[in-house]
């Protein structure tokens, strides 16, 4: 955004360009991270009952964290 813009987004809005721009990746990015804390709570419990083995859950596990490692990298 060149400073023009910039100066023309704070007189309308009220807000500096970075603060809004901060607001939406935290908007994007809790839920990503509450579905990897989810996902590694399901797997886990799955695990524990005995109904996936322990290649199985770090497979899923590892893909959920690259998964949202990857979507992390383009929200920053």
């Amino acid at each position: 955004m060149s400073p023009t813009q910039a100066a023309a987004f704070q007189a309308a809005s009220g807000e500096q360009p970075g603060a809004v721009l901060l607001v939406v990746a935290m908007a994007l990015a809790t839920p990503l991270l509450l579905w990897l804390a989810w996902l590694a709570f399901a797997l886990f419990r799955e695990w524990q009952e005995r109904t996936l083995d322990q290649g199985e859950f770090m497979t899923y596990l590892v893909r959920g964290a690259v998964l949202a490692s990857v979507l992390l990298y383009f929200i920053h």
